[in-house]
């Protein structure tokens, strides 16, 4: 887990998690979040989602 300066604790999981989900977003990643039962259940919609994401960041 995250440590930060000013907590004495981690950060509980979920918060620790939106915190690298805003640091990536900002450092401009762009992250897709994508369920277990999505990749398993329904892996060519997560395929063609990503390379739509893909073909949008290189188009500009």
């Amino acid at each position: 887990m995250s440590r930060w300066p000013w907590r004495t604790q981690a950060l509980p999981p979920a918060e620790s998690a939106s915190h690298r989900y805003d640091e990536m977003v900002a450092a401009g990643w762009l992250v897709l979040r994508f369920t277990y039962e999505q990749v398993v259940g329904d892996p060519a919609w997560v395929v063609a989602t990503v390379r739509a994401a893909l073909a949008r960041r290189l188009a500009g």
